[in-house]
């Protein structure tokens, strides 16, 4: 093997961290470059795909108790980044997307939004769940960005996201009919023991008020319990959300009262202005799904 190819392979940073001795180098030159050629090689694959169908590497370690070179496995990150999506509604292809590991697809064009690229670097940095509201025309990049967010909180601070598109959580529980349904059960509880949820679409979803007071309202209610933060992307700012959600408690299988109804949707507006910190940002742009298509 090439002394350059070589030195390559121990400059690798597990290998490097391990301080192997020219023995150790000497003896796990093989196997430690199989390692590195798989790992490179992971790295060149979407996040949907690993080397390993079990998602699994050979690594060296060293022995706390002998202080010798050892062979285990480990789980590929990627595992981790899927593991940690309770609820993943979107194509696989998008867990490649990141704010940190890469420069951006498309270039900022607002300082609202380069503000945002701020505030979201800075949560990853400290680890910190923050909730907001972020509304914009379609095709500015909202889901594009916060789907990068999440993909780095979940695979740099281990952190698990319920990523709902809302018109389609929607379709799948009535295609599930109803409450008693276990598929439905478990994304209300995935939804409601995420670190993070987002809401992407809101607004959009054609439903009814069954779904506001018997789902949504269900998870915010303990996530407001529990403090957890939630994320709300839409093509609406906040007061139109409102209207939305005012008709569609309206409907004529809402079986409560005018009353009861203005309350139902107090209590669902109170509880999302907490969940996103009466927070709401807000860009504009070309659209950037035009652009690439050209």
């Amino acid at each position: 093997m090439p002394k350059k190819q070589l030195k390559d392979v121990f400059e690798y940073p597990p290998f490097k961290a391990l301080k192997l001795t020219p023995e150790e180098k000497k003896q796990y030159l093989e196997v430690a470059t199989q390692i590195y050629a798989n790992e490179v090689a992971c790295a060149a694959l979407p996040a949907g795909q690993c080397t390993s169908g079990s998602f699994l590497h050979m690594c060296l370690v060293r022995d706390e108790d002998t202080g010798k070179i050892v062979i285990k496995t480990k789980a590929c990150p990627k595992k981790k980044l899927q593991e940690n999506y309770l609820v993943r509604q979107f194509v696989s292809k998008k867990l490649d997307l990141s704010l940190t590991n890469k420069k951006p697809d498309y270039p900022v064009v607002d300082v609202r939004e380069e503000r945002l690229n701020q505030i979201l670097h800075e949560s990853i940095k400290k680890n910190k769940i923050i909730g907001f509201c972020l509304q914009g025309s379609v095709g500015v990049g909202k889901t594009y960005k916060i789907i990068s967010y999440c993909n780095d909180m979940a695979l740099i601070n281990n952190r698990t996201v319920a990523y709902l598109f809302l018109p389609e959580a929607v379709r799948q529980m009535k295609d599930n009919f109803g409450l008693d349904n276990i598929n439905n059960k478990q994304m209300i509880d995935k939804c409601c023991q995420a670190d993070i949820l987002v809401l992407d679409d809101f607004g959009a979803e054609y439903t009814n008020a069954w779904f506001y007071l018997n789902v949504l309202l269900v998870i915010l209610n303990y996530r407001c319990e529990q403090e957890k933060p939630v994320i709300v992307i839409s093509n609406l700012k906040m007061n139109k959300l409102i209207q939305v959600l005012k008709k569609n408690l309206t409907t004529r299988d809402n079986k409560l009262d005018a009353e009861t109804t203005n309350i139902m949707v107090s209590r669902l507006i109170d509880r999302l202005a907490m969940l996103v910190d009466n927070t709401e940002y807000s860009y504009e742009g070309p659209s950037k799904r035009l652009k690439k298509k050209g």
